[in-house]
């Protein structure tokens, strides 16, 4: 069974003595900003969950956004079928110095011309393109909704091994607030529990441990050390 989103808010309010009806310490909206921004760190640090998106192109425009807050990095961008390769504005500029007018079929998608506008990620393609409607295939990491009171029922997008750990995220956050419960105390405790947690997550997401996304009920058989489980060869990326 997946853990909702509720489940992690009850978690939450059992952990700091408080109830999500009376919120005598810290209301809705905070704790459900700080489990956005845990949600957040813990993609930005183990890259866990890849985001597709699908765009089409507009001529004469080479600056692409995303369509959602949620992505946060790109691994791997299609121009009509055809991977484009990631390359830095400098190393366009010194082989075209007309490199900003330049129109084309884009062949590559700038590094270091990635920015955040309005919280959407944005980045410039190269050449500008010529054509309208050509599509553009997005591939990178990110989560695919964000934590909302409107669904208090919808699955966390994380493994379920890993989905109370976001607690620990919310309370570094929530003991470091301008409240009658700040404690950097606290703070710096769950911080050592959610830099542990994501060290864990970050390990599984980059191929070392086993993936799995659920629990696995407690057997008697015998334990195997997690040893065994690292491969004697871990190819590259394709």
């Amino acid at each position: 069974m997946s853990v909702t989103w509720q489940n992690i808010k009850d978690f939450f309010y059992e952990t700091v003595g408080d109830t999500e009806a009376a919120q005598a310490f810290f209301v809705e909206d905070d704790v459900t900003a700080w489990a956005n921004e845990a949600l957040r760190e813990a993609v930005e640090r183990t890259e866990f969950a890849d985001y597709h998106e699908d765009q089409v192109s507009a001529a004469a425009t080479a600056l692409v956004t995303l369509g959602s807050p949620s992505a946060i990095g790109l691994w791997r961008v299609e121009y009509d079928g055809q991977k484009l390769e990631p390359v830095t504005l400098d190393s366009i500029r010194r082989i075209n110095r007309f490199w900003a007018d330049y129109s084309a079929t884009p062949v590559a998608y700038m590094l270091d011309e990635q920015a955040m506008t309005s919280d959407l990620l944005a980045f410039r393609l190269y050449p500008v393109p010529g054509a309208d409607d050509d599509n553009i295939a997005i591939y990178g990491y990110g989560v695919q909704y964000i934590i909302s009171d409107a669904s208090p029922t919808q699955p966390v997008n994380v493994p379920e091994w890993f989905a109370y750990a976001l607690v620990f995220g919310m309370l570094v956050r929530a003991y470091q607030a301008d409240t009658e419960m700040q404690s950097y105390q606290r703070s710096d405790f769950y911080r050592m529990l959610w830099d542990d947690a994501l060290m864990r997550l970050r390990g599984r997401s980059y191929g070392r441990l086993n993936k799995r996304w659920e629990f696995q009920q407690a057997g008697s058989s015998r334990k195997i050390s997690a040893r065994n489980l690292i491969p004697e060869h871990i190819p590259e990326p394709a």
